[in-house]
């Protein structure tokens, strides 16, 4: 594993041993979240929200109890206000509300509802089982047959909820908000189906099956073992791996699923020496979780792949003070977080009002924050501040959007930056930077504020960009314009060196040079800025491609380290590279700006 992914894998470790994984998973998730499939231990949320709802469940049950109160009446209001809790929160919140226990408990409360029904013998739920089924014994039976109006019911009821798993199983996708209503379908399938019992039809003729009955017993086990597998094999190919691989994974889960529970699971659940086991598994947990703390603390330990001490520190500088130049921007503008924004689309290197050079744009201009930061984290004289947000323009008046919705918030944010910028004259040099694709092609939108009708793109872009350029000269404002980088547009840790590796396309990880700066959205793109500055003297042109790439490619890796952190965001190592350039111009920029002064005071 590189270190990023070894790291991440120790934090999901420590998080997996305390049970608050889901806690971990959720505030991960963000603009720069990895994708899930390069989580080994992705699936221990679920593990995470079952414990916490076990802690709480007794008190609430012994609570319950002490005030004689009905179990089941108020287990039912507690669901039922959970599940309501869900589906309102699921489309401003989606991944808070997957893995918020609040929205997720009613989901487990089923269970305790049912279970009060048993415990507690209604007479107006049985009543409500004999009037059902008497009613669905009449409706299905020619020849109604007597005294078998609860066994009808039971029959029914397992046959409804096999059919919503079902469903479940073949309608529910990944693009879908959950859980949200949707998740309402295979909870009361499984409740329908537990709720009609053994005797019922779907129970005694299918999930009875030997070989159903197998795919139960060792159920839990297979939900461990399943997941990390597949992930190892997406880490080491570097992609989906084949269909074979993934079918021979899944035939490998079952077989240690049957030796964990045939060898692993009787030892530790029955038998003798229970309490010396308990705490044997006790202390075993609390090693993996130190274990984990040590592998996140030391940054996946960078020195197993060829780092430095000098770069491991380096990177654990820059890591420490980017989330202080956060800390900083966030006291200024608090609205500038949340999960349209991203984690670090705002910092301060220095305190408010001592930062004299600005960088705004998208989510690719704050990766070039990372490398420049570094040239004045000693220099008290000198400080950057950034404005970013994800897909946003860095252009006045243009709102743009990589998915095609209009998001007002992040626009606004930009807006916010501009009128910092303007009213802060102690900033001297401004770096604008964007992704052009966001704005540009099928399923991205834009729009120029001034005209929301105009749905010509180059024009809606030029009057946006000289907008721009006019108010930025008018404030006195030098400003450097970086080219958009290359970008891979796959994983590019499948270029990544790896003590072991299944599959590595080397020729696919040195880009052509020219087959991606021909790309149509950068040619109109670059084409567009370079015509629009030939009547500014204010503005430098740094092009990106000239930094990242050599004569004919352009390397995924550079001294086996990664130039880039994900499809198309620029790593730690790429940020140094183009920041060196953007560094020198900023410096010859002031020094002629200080000689000019000079001349005109004499």
């Amino acid at each position: 594993m590189t270190p990023d992914e070894y790291r991440l894998l120790g934090k999901h470790i420590a998080g997996g041993s305390v049970y608050i994984s889901n806690i971990i998973l959720w505030k991960e998730a963000g603009y720069f979240d990895v994708t899930s499939e390069v989580k080994p231990l992705l699936h221990l949320w679920s593990l995470g929200i079952e414990e916490q709802f076990y802690i709480i469940w007794p008190f609430v049950i012994l609570f319950l109890i002490k005030l004689r109160f009905r179990l089941d009446t108020f287990i039912l209001l507690f669901l039922i206000a959970s599940c309501v809790f869900n589906i309102v929160m699921v489309k401003p919140h989606a991944t808070g509300t997957f893995y918020s226990p609040p929205t997720r408990f009613w989901e487990l409360a089923v269970r305790g509802f049912l279970a009060a029904l048993y415990y507690q013998k209604s007479p107006i739920w049985q009543k409500i089982g004999y009037q059902s089924g008497t009613i669905l014994n009449t409706l299905i039976y020619a020849d109604p047959k007597k005294g078998k109006e609860i066994q009808v019911c039971k029959d029914v009821l397992s046959i409804v909820g096999f059919l919503l798993i079902l469903v479940s199983i073949v309608s529910f996708h990944t693009g879908m908000h959950f859980p949200g209503k949707k998740a309402i379908i295979p909870t009361i399938g499984a409740f329908f189906i537990i709720a009609a019992g053994k005797n019922a039809v779907v129970n005694r003729r299918i999930l009875s099956l030997k070989f159903m009955v197998f795919i139960g017993l060792i159920s839990y086990p297979l939900y461990l073992w399943h997941w990390p597998l597949l992930s190892f094999a997406r880490i080491l190919y570097g992609e989906v791996p084949p269909k074979t691989v993934r079918i021979g994974l899944v035939l490998l889960a079952f077989l240690l699923s049957w030796i964990t529970y045939r060898f692993i699971e009787p030892p530790l659940r029955w038998g003798k020496h229970s309490r010396i086991k308990a705490i044997s598994l006790f202390f075993t947990l609390l090693l993996l979780g130190f274990w984990g703390i040590n592998i996140h603390r030391n940054y996946g330990f960078p020195e197993r792949v060829g780092y430095t001490v000098e770069e491991i520190q380096k990177d654990k500088n820059l890591e420490k003070y980017t989330k202080e130049s956060t800390e900083r921007c966030l006291k200024v503008f608090p609205d500038w977080k949340g999960e349209n924004v991203g984690q670090w689309g705002c910092k301060f290197q220095r305190e408010d009002k001592y930062n004299n050079i600005a960088l705004l744009g998208d989510s690719h201009a704050e990766r070039l924050f990372y490398g420049l930061s570094e040239y004045y984290s000693n220099d008290k004289h000198n400080g950057i501040a950034v404005f970013s947000a994800p897909s946003q323009s860095p252009f006045i008046n243009l709102r743009t959007s990589i998915n095609g919705k209009k998001n007002d918030n992040r626009y606004q944010l930009i807006k916010k930056g501009f009128d910092y910028i303007f009213n802060d004259p102690k900033i001297d040099v401004v770096i604008l930077n964007h992704f052009p694709e966001a704005g540009y092609g099928i399923n991205r939108g834009f729009e120029y504020i001034e005209e929301p009708n105009n749905k010509d793109i180059t024009d809606c872009y030029r009057k946006a960009i000289i907008k721009t350029f006019d108010e930025l000269k008018r404030h006195n404002k030098k400003v450097i314009y970086v080219l958009d980088n290359p970008y891979p547009n796959f994983d590019p840790h499948k270029c990544a060196s790896r003590p072991l590796s299944i599959k590595m396309n080397r020729e696919k990880c040195l880009m052509n040079r020219e087959d991606y700066k021909n790309k149509s959205y950068l040619v109109w793109f670059n084409n567009l800025i370079k015509d629009v500055i030939l009547k500014y003297d204010n503005i430098t042109i740094v092009d990106s491609f000239d930094l990242l790439c050599e004569k004919e490619i352009c390397p995924i890796t550079q001294n086996g380290k990664l130039l880039y952190m994900d499809e198309h965001h620029l790593s730690y190592e790429g940020s140094r590279l183009v920041s060196q350039k953007i560094y020198e111009v900023i410096n010859k920029i002031r020094n002629e700006s200080a000689t000019k002064l000079q001349t005109n005071s004499k």
